[in-house]
């Protein structure tokens, strides 16, 4: 190869140079592959353990009622739904949701005894009390209102 390269360039003093820039293209992919990597690792948004959401509030509602609830709740919140699901043995719901400035986060709602249902949240990477707080009120709120009854209307403060 190296002959070939000197033929192609008249002598050895172009076959460094030659040399040099397939080093330089080399080093320039393997540092594109390596910062394609990073970009993908830091990415992917980190799952919160749905343990470590302490349910936070504990009141009375009626468990069909819970998805109206959080509808309610949300926009209290300024946040959206992504996805909901419920545990196989029908008695937490989670809701993985998205804050308006593109934060993660989740609500926890649990079916206890008595018709109570408790309610969890976190919100962002590293937790906002605040948003949390105001998260699980508005949802705790609407299923006070919607308890007992089949419909009751949204009510503004």
């Amino acid at each position: 190869m190296t002959h070939r390269i000197a033929r192609e360039t008249g002598g050895n003093g172009g076959a460094l140079a030659v040399w040099r820039r397939v080093v330089a293209r080399a080093v320039a992919c393997a540092a594109a592959g390596g910062l394609a990597i990073g970009l993908a690792a830091c990415a992917s948004a980190p799952v919160t353990p749905l343990g470590a959401i302490p349910i936070s509030e504990l009141g009375p509602g009626d468990w069909d009622d819970i998805d109206a609830a959080v509808d309610v709740g949300m926009s209290a919140a300024e946040i959206a739904r992504v996805d909901a699901s419920t545990s196989p043995d029908g008695l937490t719901r989670t809701y993985e949701l998205r804050t308006i400035t593109d934060e993660p986060a989740w609500l926890v709602a649990r079916r206890e005894e008595g018709g109570r249902v408790g309610l969890g949240a976190r919100v962002g990477h590293f937790g906002d009390a605040e948003r949390e707080a105001r998260l699980i009120r508005a949802v705790a709120e609407r299923l006070r209102s919607l308890h007992g009854v089949d419909w009751a209307p949204v009510g503004k403060k």
